[in-house]
């Protein structure tokens, strides 16, 4: 019966002394903007989203300008989703205000400064 013990407690040790164990880092992806169909996610420090519709992002502040640009988006009933969100700011690079930032599949454009209905729409027909 002793020995029994011992070769079991000799078992387990030798399983711990010879066993490396790795720390292992989970990186969970946070969703830090989400509406109406637009998510963006970060993931490791670094942001992404998945569009499969264009998509236009306003971000503004509460110069004439911007309330401009809002208003003209409205009248035009153009979808746009005004962005307030500091991290997404930063990966768009955002210094001008207004800055429409027009997303698809495939591309990006980056409008800095009030963009009249004509050229805005003359953009979504690409």
């Amino acid at each position: 019966m002793k020995s029994i013990l011992i070769f079991i407690l000799l078992l387990l040790t030798g399983c711990n002394n010879t066993t490396t164990h790795k720390k292992t880092e989970i990186h969970k992806e946070i969703i830090i903007y989400q509406n109406q169909g637009l998510i963006f996610r970060k993931k490791n420090d670094k942001i992404f989203f998945d569009i499969n519709k264009t998509k236009i992002l306003l971000f503004s502040d509460n110069t004439n300008l911007s309330k401009q640009q809002i208003i003209t988006l409205k009248k035009a009933k153009i979808k746009f989703y005004d962005i307030n969100n500091s991290e997404i700011k930063d990966y768009f690079k955002i210094i001008k205000y207004p800055t429409l930032i027009i997303l698809n599949k495939h591309k990006i454009k980056k409008y800095e400064g009030f963009i009249p209905i004509e050229v805005l729409k003359f953009e979504l027909k690409d």
